[in-house]
């Protein structure tokens, strides 16, 4: 499966995911840690460094995926295995958000400190809690359901649960 990246990895205006700012959420675990570094990302997101984060070149290589898995099995087979390894790899490939704002569908891209939030998420599954502070727009909620769809997606019997530390705090 050849799934060179043409557009390279450069954020632009064009990007879409939640997360306006520059800086993303705190996150703590009950075991203090679980903060990823590249290289931690690196091992734990294999195929993440392939996607395009620029929305035309994301939207191509999406196309490209569907097209290629659409036309052969082993590859859709392939494809299903990177995302299976890879939630990064999923979610910036297959995965889209609603904006209600917009009125708009669009691609979830992350932003890096999205990037290190999910790897932190999915690290400290079934391990330990991880409280999150953010604050709105930085994709807290989209997080959170996006590690759950994957576990659902790629992991039998899998149950969650998200807590907010007071019910009026919850919109």
């Amino acid at each position: 499966l050849n799934l060179a990246s043409p557009s390279g990895r450069a954020k632009d205006a064009s990007h879409t995911s939640s997360g306006a700012g520059c800086t993303g959420p705190a996150l703590a675990t009950a075991g203090g840690g679980g903060r990823a570094s590249r290289m931690g990302r690196q091992k734990t997101s294999p195929y993440y460094d392939l996607v395009p984060k620029d929305l035309h070149g994301n939207l191509q290589f999406r196309q490209k995926l569907i097209k290629a898995g659409a036309s052969d099995k082993k590859t859709a087979q392939e494809i299903w295995i990177m995302c299976a390894r890879d939630i990064l790899f999923f979610h910036n490939v297959f995965s889209f958000i609603y904006e209600p704002r917009k009125a708009a569908v669009l691609p979830f891209i992350t932003w890096p400190f999205q990037d290190e939030a999910l790897l932190t998420l999915m690290h400290n599954l079934g391990k330990s809690d991880v409280v999150m502070e953010k604050s709105r727009d930085m994709g807290g909620s989209w997080m959170a359901l996006a590690v759950f769809a994957h576990q659902w997606q790629f992991h039998p019997m899998q149950s969650f649960m998200c807590l907010s530390r007071k019910e009026d705090l919850v919109d």
